[in-house]
């Protein structure tokens, strides 16, 4: 079922709706709520986000471990920075 499309200089995208992402949706939206409600019952709302920054470089380590994805020295010092930096 193919929904509104929009033509760009390169392609033709079009939005095709489907239920695929509402099972992800559905199981993280609660923990995500449970975890901001964490957040302001805690008062110190920077100590929990402050580990969101590192879902980017723990991803990239799992491509690379598990899908031999190979990283760029920059992209690794940059990873090992921001690990530092949310250590205190």
């Amino acid at each position: 079922m193919a929904g509104p499309c929009v033509e760009t200089g390169f392609a033709r995208l079009c939005l095709e709706h489907t239920s695929a992402l509402a099972f992800p949706i559905l199981r993280f939206a609660p923990a995500l709520v449970l975890l901001r409600y964490r957040v302001i019952r805690t008062g110190n709302p920077f100590d929990v986000t402050s580990l969101f920054q590192l879902v980017p470089g723990m991803t990239a380590a799992i491509g690379y471990l598990f899908a031999s994805n190979r990283r760029a020295a920059s992209s690794l010092l940059g990873l090992a920075r921001v690990f530092r930096s949310s250590q205190g």
